[in-house]
């Protein structure tokens, strides 16, 4: 890999700033985005690396983003609405270990899931304040936040826990941001706190043992070194040369900030026209507000600063002199402009956060069925590999990290250590099912689902995970009603329409009879 120092990439940079500076627009660059004039002479950016983008401005940027979704209501749900949809309930994990002939250890994979489901809701935090689900929700609204969350791998010996595997998560502020070092001979690069090998591969990262914005938690200036493979780092590199994550909301904060100056300015605008104002025009030298209006009542008509006072009452009828008129300002805020401007600013935020128009705002007034589904389904493209990406690189290595200890305390009696140590890659065999979405129009999608399960298309493991549920427990659950109905003297009919077979089953039903009939002839029976 070849590595320049960042003195010559910035001198490089400054020999193409001074050119840019001096070139003139004649009409013959290749592409026009380049060309310099009048209105671009100062629009000069300069190329950085990731990295040092985010030294300059990852504070401040996301300080600002922060404050945006503490206080502006459409950055709030933009937040709440991504972990919504790409976490929901959590991402599920099942163990899927299947034998040479591709049969399903049962008795493995159902021990296995146990285990894991009981210390996902009682033991997953040394903290004791969040569930697994919790961990995986909480986590992505820190990444969507400020770019980055960090999950730190425990042991906790108390009494009474199944294993002393648990989790404990930190903000992206408790990485030693002023831990920075070159690439030299035996000293590996730290960018930011996080030490990177010559593989650029993390090995260590520099930790704050307390929050360093807290006044309270006794921090000290000084990092600890905690090697990588305590650390679960989940981050999207944007650019992927950076180390760290940037907030997702990196690109909204100026749209939001008008939007919200904007709004705030108008309210107070249209608050300020909306107080009682009179105009009262006379031609007759003298003439006091007030007088010949019916609203005087004896008392002073000027303030303690010798400013006039236009007294109000109820029902009063104006007694003017001719030639005065009297007329009452009415608030023409907001104007007609208002909301499509704010239409558009607001449409700037949902492209801005990848979300649907309608995701952002709930406002489905103009919205037809199709439209709400092709926005949906827009969505969708770009939720599922964010849910892939959390799966294999949080979801999966926690659930594959609990088993080892699990085996290793003898909480799993199907496998034993000596057989887990063989082939440790058969029985970490691991399906993470992501959340779906709450359906437009539920009977129409579900029997959709069946049908695409009929055709190969999915699996009953994928739609049941797309609704939070565990496919083995709902088969389980069938299986055990039907017993239940059998010994009670009863039937359930799963069937479509409550006892009347489907179209197809119908279909299916007389082909079957002919098919029949025809072999009857053929041997003579008929």
């Amino acid at each position: 890999m070849i590595r320049t120092s960042d003195a010559s990439v910035y001198e490089f940079l400054g020999q193409l700033e001074s050119v840019a500076k001096v070139q003139a627009y004649d009409g013959n660059n290749s592409f026009r985005g380049a060309a310099i004039d009048k209105l671009t002479r100062t629009w000069l950016p300069q190329h950085r690396s990731g990295d040092a983008m985010l030294l300059q401005d990852w504070n401040l940027l996301t300080a600002r983003v922060s404050d945006l979704i503490r206080n502006e209501p459409s950055l709030k749900k933009a937040k709440a609405d991504l972990v919504k949809h790409i976490i929901g309930v959590g991402i599920q994990s099942f163990a899927d270990v299947v034998d040479d002939a591709g049969e399903y250890f049962d008795d493995f994979n159902d021990e296995a899931d146990d285990c894991f489901e009981r210390w996902s809701e009682e033991e997953a935090d040394v903290e004791g304040r969040r569930a697994w689900q919790d961990f995986q929700a909480d986590g992505y609204a820190q990444t969507i936040e400020h770019g980055e969350a960090i999950f730190l791998k425990c042991l906790d010996d108390s009494p009474g826990r199944s294993i002393p595997y648990c989790l404990q998560m930190l903000e992206a502020a408790q990485l030693d941001e002023g831990k920075n070092e070159e690439l030299g001979q035996g000293r590996n690069r730290i960018v930011r706190g996080v030490e990177l090998d010559r593989r650029n591969r993390a090995v260590a990262y520099w930790i704050f043992d307390a929050h360093p914005w807290d006044r309270y938690s006794g921090w000290s200036s000084e990092s600890t070194r905690i090697p990588a493979d305590r650390v679960i780092h989940h981050f999207l590199p944007m650019p992927t040369s950076a180390t760290r994550g940037i907030s997702w909301f990196h690109a909204l904060v100026r749209v939001t900030r008008d939007v919200d100056w904007m709004l705030g300015n108008e309210l107070t605008a249209g608050a300020l026209q909306a107080l009682l104002v009179a105009i009262h025009t006379a031609d007759v030298a003298g003439t006091t507000t007030g007088i010949g209006t019916g609203l005087v009542d004896g008392q002073a008509t000027v303030d303690e600063f010798g400013n006039s006072l236009m007294k109000l009452g109820r029902g009063s009828v104006a007694r003017i002199n001719k030639g005065e008129t009297f007329e009452l300002v009415e608030s023409k805020r907001p104007g007609p402009q208002m909301k499509p401007t704010m239409q558009l600013m607001r449409q700037e935020q949902a492209m801005g956060a990848n979300l649907a128009y309608t995701t952002l705002t709930g406002d489905f007034a103009a919205t037809s069925f199709t439209s709400a589904h092709g926005a949906m389904n827009e969505e969708n493209a770009y939720f599922r590999p964010l849910q892939r990406r959390c799966s294999r690189s949080l979801v999966k290595p926690v659930r594959r990290e609990h088993l080892v200890y699990a085996v290793a305390h003898g909480r799993i009696r199907s496998l034993s250590a000596t057989q887990y140590r063989q082939d440790p890659s058969k029985w970490s065999r691991v399906l993470a099912q992501p959340p779906g979405r709450d359906m437009l129009n539920p009977l129409d999608q579900t029997e959709a689902a069946n049908s695409r399960m009929r055709g190969g298309q999915t699996t009953l493991a994928d739609e049941c995970g797309a609704t939070g549920r565990n496919w083995r427990q709902t088969l389980r659950m069938k299986a055990r009603i039907e017993r239940e109905a059998r010994r009670l003297g009863t039937s359930v009919d799963w069937s479509k329409g409550g006892g009347e077979p489907s179209t197809a089953d119908n279909r299916d039903a007389r082909e079957l009879d002919a098919t029949s009939a025809t072999e009857a002839v053929d041997d003579g029976q008929a």
